[in-house]
């Protein structure tokens, strides 16, 4: 990866960050909010990541174990890595950490419930750009100092994958928004983001373990445009049906 594609990948989603945020903060006054909002949900997802790392490695050690994997044995562990009943910690427990989470922040601060729509779109974004600072800036910027070489189809599919996951971390934030005037224990809405997350963070693993041998490129925009076509199936899902059987206790997000 050269320098030319970083500065192209930061203006990106720079580009794409600034649309969300022009379009949520109309209002002078909304914008001191709209970065509060915005850093409340980047710190929702750094704690969301960190609080499950260490149940996720129990887990998958323990499966590990489960299926004969020498654990002091690199190369057993290696082999077994790719097993589904390894990876399928990592949906369960982003899934129950990132919307158990999520569901907290928007119960807990009246700021980020105050504007409904707006500030639920502004929280989405934010919980997308922690991701990013956290997983993604750190490896683009270990790509420019070890001057790795990375295809323009394969960057630029990686700049559509932040879009689409912006996008679902909006759609989630809405959907948990309605539990919140569910009553305990029936919390539909956040045991169906919980779902939805699942799914998603499953699909990745599906293509891991059946398409991992196809041409590069196929494999990351087949996962991509599946990944968006999933999310596109949840926004309609949530704005056409959810939306509507909640329609009476959720009058101010229309």
């Amino acid at each position: 990866m050269n320098e030319l594609q970083v500065i192209f990948s930061f203006i990106s989603l720079s580009i794409f960050c600034g649309i969300f945020y022009m379009l949520s903060a109309k209002e002078r006054s909304y914008e001191k909010n709209s970065l509060k909002i915005i850093l409340i949900g980047g710190i929702g997802w750094f704690v969301a990541f960190f609080l499950r790392i260490f149940p996720l490695a129990v887990l998958q050690v323990f499966s590990l174990m489960l299926l004969g994997a020498n654990i002091s044995d690199p190369n057993s562990v290696i082999k077994m890595a790719q097993h589904p009943l390894v990876l399928i910690w990592g949906p369960i427990l982003a899934a129950l950490f990132e919307e158990g989470i999520r569901y907290y922040i928007i119960r807990r601060y009246t700021l980020v419930k105050s504007f409904i729509f707006r500030s639920l779109v502004i929280f989405g974004l934010g919980w997308g750009i922690g991701e990013i600072s956290i997983i993604y800036v750190p490896n683009m910027i270990a790509a420019l100092f070890f001057q790795q070489e990375i295809l323009w189809i394969l960057l630029i599919a990686g700049i559509f994958e932040r879009m689409v996951a912006v996008s679902f971390h909006v759609l989630m934030a809405i959907l948990v928004y309605f539990a919140i005037s569910e009553q305990w224990p029936k919390k539909w809405s956040l045991y169906l983001a919980m779902c939805f997350h699942f799914l998603l963070n499953t699909l990745i693993i599906v293509w891991k373990i059946f398409l991992n041998n196809i041409d590069m490129a196929a494999y990351v925009w087949s996962l991509e445009i599946s990944l968006a076509i999933l999310t596109a199936i949840f926004y309609i899902f949530i704005t056409k049906y959810w939306k509507a059987h909640y329609y009476d206790k959720i009058e101010n997000l229309s």
